[in-house]
């Protein structure tokens, strides 16, 4: 056996009960060692026992060890790393020195000695540094104490999320304590500051320490506006199962009244969702009047290729918004959408049928300027490339517009098409030849005007790019040329009714679509 390889068995043995590392092998009970120890290998899974490098160890037989340079002792779960590290075999203590670090799944302590107990599975770290990983916390703690491997003690602590050289908040404590079976942290008599400034004193408080949830109050809301006077929320979660959850939100707004706010959210194999109301019972400033906002939020995969979603929202009045947005955006918002959807997709048909329409908020758009809505529509597209050396394509859609006061109706688009790729590893071109027929069947015009409309659309269009690379060591010029021509023959269509056709947004994109 090499020396190497002995002392690194020797040190197993050392950290574990007599004759652990083999039934065959005799305790040893007496001498001295020393020698370089190998940096063994990462521990299987499920592996208990300990196992240490070091630049240089020296082994006293029932004694002691005592290792130097850059030591690594590592269990499964735990890592520790030190300058220097004295192991007591009698008591099994081991004292650690510069750059102590201790790392573990919950957490991560840093400090310059630290005190371990490996019988009581305890340490005493003295001016310690401290890490959260999973919550983003950190801080520092005039003593740090490991009560066994799943809970912590720090005494006068402080920690914050935010950048250390920059903690615009931070919270110090008297006394916190950290618990991975729960996973949860508690702290006695604690202070927040922000910006330097104490704000807030709590004799008590709880607070996570992973990603497990607990049912419980949230942090309170504070606020002011001129539209519902000073406000106060008080967040309450509710953890109902693993994949089922709610928050009920208590509020009061000085200048309306109580109200309070709820979210259920699901989640299963194959869907989830959100379900919100916000409901305020008796509005002061509208004479007692009820106010009210809800919405669904539903995405399912009932089948492989079977996609569902539905989005509705709805309000009690059009001034909601105005009153109780927290955004320029939200308050800003003149339709609420309800939509129902159901697809289909496989790599040669997509299909889709959807049902949409819109609750309109502002009561100063016309009906015949509000959008209108489908009810239904249903798309169809089919797409079979290189078939005889060419791509053919179909894309269909059925839709039937409403709108109130309007001109309504159902529309029948058809476009096939088919085109000639032509690809190499320098360019590619790409000719293609399309006709796109549609039909409509109108009511509500006006005497005389017709109500079924055909139109036939040719079109041409040409693609073509080259492809130019330059190779410069490791980096990589690349210049792209295209060319696109698109011929469509003018047809007049002043009777035809708008019903969801608009100029896009110009755009690199937009240079590119048979459709502007």
């Amino acid at each position: 056996m090499k020396p190497a390889s002995s002392i690194a068995v020797l040190l197993l043995a050392a950290l574990l009960p007599p004759c652990a590392v083999g039934d065959s092998a005799p305790c040893p009970t007496s001498g001295e060692m020393t020698g370089t120890v190998t940096p063994p290998s990462a521990p299987p899974q499920g592996d208990d026992r300990i196992r240490i490098s070091a630049d240089v160890a020296e082994f006293l037989i029932d004694r002691a060890l005592h290792l130097q340079g850059d030591v690594r002792i590592r269990q499964a779960g735990r890592n520790l790393q030190a300058e220097r590290v004295d192991y007591r075999l009698p008591g099994q203590e081991l004292d650690l020195e510069g750059a102590v670090r201790i790392d573990t799944e919950a957490y991560r302590l840093q400090a310059p000695r630290a005190r371990l107990r490996l019988n009581r599975e305890t340490a005493e770290i003295p001016q310690a540094g401290f890490r959260i990983p999973h919550q983003g916390l950190h801080g520092e703690a005039r003593q740090i104490e490991i009560l066994d491997r799943r809970h912590l003690r720090l005494e006068r602590a402080s920690l914050t999320s935010c950048p250390p050289e920059q903690p615009d908040w931070i919270l110090t404590a008297r006394d916190i304590r950290l618990d991975q079976d729960s996973g949860r942290g508690t702290a006695r008599h604690a202070l927040l500051r922000f910006m330097r400034v104490p704000l807030l004193y709590t004799p008590w408080i709880n607070f996570p320490i992973d990603d497990r949830r607990k049912t419980g109050l949230l942090y309170p809301e504070l606020g002011n506006s001129s539209q519902r006077g000073a406000e106060f929320a008080l967040p309450w979660y509710w953890n109902i199962a693993p994949n089922y959850d709610a928050t009920l939100t208590p509020r009061y707004f000085s200048r309306r009244g109580a109200a309070l706010d709820t979210e259920f959210r699901y989640l299963h194999r194959r869907n989830h969702g959100r379900l919100q109301l916000d409901w305020l019972p008796a509005d002061r400033a509208r004479n007692g009047e009820t106010r009210w906002f809800g919405g669904w939020r539903h995405d399912g995969n009932p089948l492989p290729r079977l996609r569902t979603r539905v989005a509705v929202d709805g309000a009690s009045d059009g001034d909601y918004f105005n009153d109780f947005a927290t955004s320029l955006a939200l308050a800003s918002t003149t339709h609420l959408q309800r939509l129902g959807e159901v697809e289909y997709r496989d790599p040669n048909l997509h299909a889709l049928l959807r049902v949409e329409s819109y609750q309109t908020l502002d009561a100063t758009i016309l009906p015949t300027d509000r959008p209108y809505q489908r009810l239904p529509q249903l798309r169809l597209d089919l797409d079979y490339p290189r078939r005889a050396g060419l791509d053919w394509r179909l894309d269909g859609e059925w839709v039937h517009y409403w709108r109130e006061d309007s001109v309504t109706g159902r529309r029948l688009d058809l476009t096939p098409a088919v085109a000639l790729p032509l690809r190499r590893p320098w360019g590619y071109l790409q000719p293609t030849l399309a006709y796109r027929f549609t039909q409509y069947q109108l009511d509500n015009r006006n005497p005389g005007e017709p109500t079924a409309l055909t139109r036939g659309l040719p079109q041409f269009s040409l693609d073509g790019g080259l492809y130019f690379d330059r190779i410069d060591g490791r980096h990589r010029q690349t210049l792209e040329p295209r060319i696109y021509y698109l011929y469509k023959p003018y047809r007049a269509q002043d009777d035809i009714p708008v019903f969801d056709t608009g100029l896009a947004t110009f755009g690199m994109g937009q240079m590119f679509r048979p459709d502007r």
